[in-house]
Order: C-alpha cells, then sequence, then structure tokens
C-alpha cells in the first residue's frame, strides 16, 4: 500500500487518513514512520498545510534520535515557511566540531586526497542515473572520496539485503539513508546505524542535486568523526 500510495493520489489520500490511527501499524511502525509516510502522501497530494504540519510533528518525534534528520526536517519546514520563521525548532547539539576553521580543514584533507567512502541507500532507477555523474563530479573536487550506491526501490525483498547492507555500512566512513526506500527498511537501517551510533544523514529529496547535497554532507561527516 506504501509503494502503490507514492504512485496514485487517490491511494494517497486514503492512506494518509487510515494512518492517523495508530491502531493500523502499531507496533509494526511508530510514529515517525506514520508521520514519514503521512508527509510524503501529503506532498504527493499537493496539500502544503497539511504537509507542513505533518513535518512540524515529525521534528518533535525524532529530536532525539539523529541531529543530521532533525536539522533535515527543519530545513524542509523552512522551505515551506521561510527560513527565517523556524526559530522555535531547536535542533540539538551533534557534538562535532562544525567551526569554520575545522570545516576548512577537512575540505582541504579531502582536496588533497585523503580517502573517506561512503554508502548510499535508497532509490531506485531515476536515482541510479545520477550514480555516475555525482561519483565523477565529486572526485574531481575530492579525489580520495568513493560513493557506493544501492537503489533498493521499493522491493519487498529488502530482508534478504538487509545484513549485506549493514555489513556495507560497517565498512563505510558513513552512510545517506533516502526517504525513498521501504519504511521498514529504513527503521531496521536507522535502528543498527544507531547502536553502536556511526555517522549518517538522511536524504529526503529525490533529484541529483538532492542526492549530490547529501553524498557530499555524508563525506564531510564522516571524515569529521574519523578524526585524524
Amino acid at each position: 500500500m506504501e509503494e502503490l500510495a507514492e504512485e496514485d493520489s487517490n491511494l494517497a489520500d486514503r492512506f494518509s487518513e487510515w494512518l492517523q490511527d495508530s491502531r493500523h501499524y502499531d507496533p509494526a511502525w511508530s510514529e515517525a514512520d506514520a508521520l514519514q509516510a503521512r508527509y510524503k502522501c501529503y506532498n504527493r497530494l499537493g496539500n502544503t498545510e497539511a504537509a507542513l504540519a505533518t513535518l512540524r510533528n515529525l521534528f518533535h518525534a525524532v529530536k532525539d534520535d539523529s541531529p543530521e534528520e532533525v536539522e533535515e526536517i527543519r530545513n524542509l519546514v523552512g522551505e515551506y515557511e521561510g527560513h527565517d520563521k523556524v526559530s522555535d525548532l531547536i535542533v540539538p547539539d551533534s557534538g562535532r566540531d562544525d567551526s569554520v576553521e575545522n570545516i576548512a580543514n577537512i575540505k582541504q584533507r579531502l582536496k588533497e586526497g585523503e580517502e573517506v567512502k561512503v554508502l548510499f541507500i535508497g532509490g531506485n532507477e531515476i536515482q541510479a542515473r545520477y550514480d555516475d555523474r555525482i561519483q565523477d563530479t565529486i572526485r574531481k573536487d575530492w579525489p580520495g572520496a568513493k560513493v557506493v550506491f544501492e537503489h533498493t526501490g521499493w522491493s519487498s525483498n529488502w530482508g534478504h539485503e538487509v545484513n549485506r547492507l549493514k555489513r556495507l555500512a560497517k565498512e563505510s566512513d558513513a552512510v545517506v539513508l533516502m526517504s525513498m526506500m521501504r519504511t521498514m527498511l529504513g527503521r531496521t537501517m536507522r535502528a543498527a546505524l544507531n547502536d553502536p551510533p556511526r555517522s549518517w544523514v538522511p536524504c529526503t529529496g529525490t533529484g541529483q542535486q538532492a542526492v549530490e547535497k547529501s553524498v557530499r554532507k555524508a563525506i564531510m561527516v564522516g571524515l569529521m568523526d574519523r578524526g585524524g
């Protein structure tokens, strides 16, 4: 139903309404899972008011889980309301040194070819078309950066792939989790990456620019958390 709701406006409307009752998804989904699915439905329907309200509820539902995810949600709210009107949405401190000096140092290390590996999970054949272009563009700036793309689509066979994805994540400096994947796969991977905590960032957009932006951020975060 989740997959069909992404493609059909009528089903998206019915599915978003159905998810308002926690008895329809608990305990298989968390409140955050349901809110993420409802946001995607409202966005598909062009219902700006409902999408914005859902994003604000999602912010508070996940604010203690991941500073990166919370920051991404805050940015999405800012796109609706204006970035100067989201002062009430306070992003927790990530604990990283994000000073101008340290960011400049990280970028210089990347420019000089320091190796870093990022795993991107999510998306489908549309996003797969961007892989080579994104990798080539990033390597021109940061020659030691490597991106492994795993486009899981909406496959119901994700359970057969999850252990392999976990192994790839352990071999990477950071992971990008795209919102365009099965809800339970996303939930499983977030849990794996948070216990023990490992570097990851979300990607809520679907276009090439959004994918590249999330990958670049993951490269920075991965190298920042690795230290050295």
